[in-house]
């Protein structure tokens, strides 16, 4: 059995677990979330919800003049959001979140600290207030929110993770399923 205790508190040492574990390296002070796996053969992550580092999803997908745009854009979308202190997680699906060099917007999930009820509604109301049309117009994000406890069966972390008909197509027996990034709010600030 291998134990997995962490370095003490404070420090930015870098500690690599054995490679039979299944862990990639994972620095301390703040648990920095391991690297982002590797697109599959379709240019998609792999099936899951995979925690990432704000900065590093920057790195990994902001590769062009297009993307650059959009992550721009977001970040001042984020910025707004992380500004209202009512959201603990941001989930990042869609085109942007592959290999596709010219996607058109962001799908991002909005994740409310509190579970449903009148504090999480209450978050939401910047964003139903300005709409959310025109956050699309003005952010290039296709804006959702998850509220913890919401009654039925209304998740779309669950749903952003699904291949789109045409996809499914194309990529035929090689499943129906992608990966998304899950960023703490306060790795944005």
């Amino acid at each position: 059995m291998i134990s997995l205790s962490p370095p003490p508190i404070g420090s930015l040492q870098e500690t690599r677990f054995p490679a039979d574990t299944g862990f990639e390296s994972v620095a301390f002070r703040g648990w920095k979330a391991a690297s982002l796996p590797p697109l599959d053969e379709r240019g998609c992550l792999p099936e899951g919800i995979h925690d990432c580092p704000f900065g590093e999803l920057q790195k990994r997908f902001a590769i062009n003049p297009q993307r650059e745009r959009l992550w721009e854009q977001f970040r001042m979308f984020t910025l707004w959001a992380v500004s209202t202190n009512k959201f603990s997680y941001i989930y990042v699906g869609g085109g942007y979140i592959s290999s596709r060099s010219d996607p058109r917007d962001m799908d991002v999930i909005l994740q409310t600290k509190e579970p449903f009820g009148p504090d999480s509604l209450r978050a939401l109301e910047p964003f139903f207030s300005l709409g959310l049309n025109k956050i699309s117009q003005v952010f290039s994000v296709h804006l959702h929110f998850y509220l913890h406890g919401f009654p039925g069966a209304i998740d779309f972390r669950s749903f952003f993770q699904y291949l789109s008909p045409e996809e499914t197509k194309r990529f035929d027996g090689m499943g129906n399923k992608k990966g998304i990034v899950r960023m703490d709010a306060d790795s944005v600030r």
